[in-house]
């Protein structure tokens, strides 16, 4: 009777333990939905972008630069000169063959304002960087999503060599269809549905009811989210907000005007109150999880010193202030910075609609895991033009002080990115910077 019993025991176990390996073995098929804010033509520019595009090499999450369309490479003339050689055997989605020739078009095809190199050209089957200072890190700075690698087909669609492919814009949604032969392994999903122009409101209401699969969850209303209980994913602080002044301005030129500016700005209210405590107040460029030292850069307001460097000068004329993009999260950032400054006796207009403006509010984005190759990527956004990265943190933060102090760019906040998900989507995860990764997630019911 005993060994009756525990022959049962062990066939149950075996049965439950076949059961559960069953329920969560990664299924083939399905598509996933993705929902955004932005028509849904702008794909590119959404978290799926790295899905239908490659860059010459690539970082882990560790911040090691990989290999990607580039099998290798080497430097010459101290990091003037860099050379790469292509994975053979690739092909663009319309079946073109990659070609030394088409990266270098496609790099050259952009206005490559910062591009960490002077020159870039064609060497039998291998592409070659040349620059007028030495960039030790272009092969970390290659990964960035900017310098991904596509072309246009016949139809002028832009096509890539990614695990999914454009397939089609219908009724205001793009369809992403996996690419059975793709370098990087055939995903599990068949396809990835972008539908645009959909709001905030609307997409929590999708993914609640299980018509959406993915959306949007901006930092201003993450808490909001966990406090609904949706099931989210967060990346690091990679989002930096960031005041630009135009010191070519006559208004701004004296550095009196620009550091009582800065010193009159309360990070902390702008945390507290439009971001609810999420991410992080900086004064630095590079975000504490990727440098080690945003706190040498004092983030607190100092409304007295700015009132004294105020009294030194004769009236100032009046700033206006503009927001990238018509954002209206920066809009609100806008307005409380135009009341920071009234504290301090100067007058900042914030404006409502974009235009030419003496300061101005962006949004900017660290994809890299390298200090230096960050900072190189930051300052070209800003056209600041750093070209040639440090290669340690420390000549890093020197670069980086002697940038600041200029008070032309005043860094403010520093946000994750983040998506909330449906329950049937399993092994959902974020690139560092906030991309969707591709290589395990699949869907519970896919056929």
């Amino acid at each position: 009777m005993k060994r009756t019993t525990f022959l049962l025991l062990v066939i149950s176990s075996v049965l439950l333990t076949s059961l559960g390996f069953a329920r969560t073995r990664p299924r083939q098929g399905g598509t996933l939905r993705v929902e955004m804010r932005a028509e849904a033509s702008q794909w590119m520019n959404s978290a799926v972008r790295m899905l239908v595009f490659d860059s010459l090499t690539q970082m882990d999450d560790s911040g090691h630069v990989g290999p990607a369309l580039a099998v290798r490479w080497d430097s010459q003339s101290d990091d003037r000169r860099w050379q790469f050689w292509l994975r053979p055997d690739v092909r663009f989605h319309d079946g073109t063959p990659l070609s030394a020739a088409t990266v270098v078009q496609s790099l050259t095809a952009q206005a490559c304002v910062g591009c960490p190199w002077r020159s870039v050209h064609v060497s039998g089957d291998s592409v070659v960087f040349e620059s007028e200072t030495p960039v030790p890190q272009l092969p970390a700075l290659l990964a960035n999503s900017r310098y991904a690698v596509g072309r246009r087909d016949e139809s002028g669609n832009l096509v890539g060599t990614g695990p999914f492919r454009f397939a089609a814009m219908v009724n205001g949604a793009a369809t992403l269809s996996a690419v059975e032969d793709s370098s990087r392994g055939r995903p599990y999903v068949n396809a990835i549905e972008v539908r645009g122009q959909r709001s905030l409101r609307d997409q929590w209401m999708d993914v609640s009811v299980g018509r959406a699969d993915v959306v949007e969850v901006p930092a201003e209303l993450l808490r909001r989210a966990q406090q609904e209980h949706m099931r989210l994913l967060i990346s690091r602080d990679v989002d930096l907000i960031a005041l630009v002044i135009d010191d070519s301005d006559s208004a701004v030129r004296d550095a009196r005007v620009r550091e009582a500016l800065a010193l009159s700005i309360d990070r902390g209210a702008l945390f507290n109150v439009v971001f609810q405590k999420q991410g992080e107040v900086t004064a630095s460029l590079l975000p504490n999880w990727l440098s080690g030292y945003s706190f040498a850069f004092l983030s607190t307001p100092n409304l007295s010193k700015a009132k004294e460097l105020r009294s030194q000068l004769d009236k100032p004329a009046d700033l206006t202030l503009s927001v990238e993009g018509g954002d209206p999260v920066l809009q609100l950032i806008a307005d409380r910075v135009a009341l920071n400054t009234k504290d301090a006796g100067l007058t900042v207009r914030a404006l409502s609609t974009p235009g030419r403006s003496t300061l101005r509010l962006l949004r900017l984005h660290v994809e890299e895991t390298m200090p230096g190759a960050a900072y190189v990527t930051l300052t070209g956004q800003l056209a600041q033009g750093e070209r040639s990265p440090a290669e340690d943190v420390v000549a890093v933060f020197h670069q980086e002080q002697e940038l600041l102090a200029k008070r032309t760019v005043v860094p403010l906040l520093y946000t994750p990115r983040s998506v909330a998900y449906a329950p049937r989507v399993h092994d959902l995860a974020l690139s560092p910077d906030g991309g969707l990764r591709m290589a395990d997630f699949w869907l519970e019911d896919a056929k």
